[in-house]
């Protein structure tokens, strides 16, 4: 399955920052947009929807939890923390996106892998 370039995801979100400390739970968008094999993320409150209230990407070797069961939770090794509970019809497009999310990871892994032992 080969993803879209950019995707909307609407829900809830909570996050926390080491700048900003916990931000309770509010209505938004998680706004994705892939550039270069790089998934670049917009968290878009309802509050505030001209300004990302933070902005991240999911880079591999950046993030230190990615679970997602009905509710997506990213933890970060810069300390940042998302919670994101999706709206319900979103659930099965969001467990595909981060199956071939997965995919592309490892298969990325196994070619500098590759590229390395022929060095």
């Amino acid at each position: 399955m080969k993803l879209p370039d950019t995707l909307e995801w609407s829900g809830s979100i909570k996050y926390y920052t080491q700048k900003t400390g916990n931000v309770s739970w509010k209505s938004g968008t998680l706004d994705l947009k892939n550039t270069n094999n790089v998934w670049c993320c917009n968290v878009m409150l309802s509050t505030n929807k001209v300004y990302p209230a933070i902005t991240f990407k999911l880079i591999r070797s950046n993030i230190k939890r990615l679970i997602f069961k009905k509710r997506l939770l990213l933890e970060f090794a810069d300390g940042l923390l998302v919670h994101f509970n999706p709206d319900d019809h979103l659930i099965p497009k969001i467990s595909d996106f981060f199956e071939e999310y997965n995919k592309n990871s490892n298969a990325g892994k196994k070619e500098r892998a590759l590229q390395e032992g022929l060095d």
